[in-house]
């Protein structure tokens, strides 16, 4: 219990001095996302091994993770990935997967490493929206152009791989899980339709 509480301590007072850090570097060039990181990646289990990965931690974790792509989740404008930009984020990410299987089969490295298989080639075509948001956020680059084609781009970058991923682990179970995925998709349809709808009603 003493080192949960520790390391729970540790991670809060890293995420209340991350931000100030980041106003006191002259010109504000480093983003707090990027602070963060850095010092999860030097007090985790893998650098000083400050903060101990217990169940405590993974809690807050888990719960960090699914606040961070449910408020990413908010920024996204169905109408945006359904215009000129979206089509093209679209695009690109389709490329992308195509480069990422020539590299992923044809680069000595993959096979060596026995990693050249398909969920290799999915994963390097992700893109981590959830960090990117904050990012744009503190730079204030939302609703300009810029900001606008990094999220269109960063969202096909993150959806296209996880449904990718979804079917790819679906292909290996049974036809229950392709229903319930099937079933999971008409749920969003539906749910994305449904406003829409509703406002051509009024």
């Amino acid at each position: 219990m003493t080192q949960e509480l520790v390391s729970l301590t540790i991670i809060m007072a890293v995420a209340a001095v991350s931000p100030i850090v980041a106003q006191l570097i002259p010109g504000k060039f480093i983003p707090q996302t990027v602070l963060l990181l850095a010092a999860g990646t030097a007090l985790g289990p893998y650098g000083l091994g400050v903060i101990e990965v217990n169940d405590a931690v993974k809690l807050l974790n888990e719960l960090g993770m699914a606040f961070l792509f449910l408020l990413a989740g908010y920024e996204i404008d169905p109408k945006r990935l359904a215009g000129h930009q979206g089509k093209v984020g679209l695009l690109t990410w389709g490329i992308t997967l195509g480069l990422a299987w020539l590299v992923v089969t044809f680069l000595p490295f993959f096979t060596k490493q026995g990693i050249n298989g398909v969920a290799t080639v999915i994963a390097l075509t992700t893109t981590a929206l959830g960090t990117l948001m904050p990012i744009l956020k503190e730079r204030s680059l939302e609703g300009t152009p810029i900001g606008d084609a990094i999220i269109s781009y960063g969202t096909w970058g993150e959806l296209g791989p996880i449904l990718a991923m979804a079917i790819l682990l679906s292909t290996r179970t049974g036809w229950q899980t392709m229903l319930v995925l099937g079933a999971f998709l008409a749920i969003c349809l539906l749910c994305a339709m449904l406003p829409t709808k509703a406002l051509k009603t009024d």
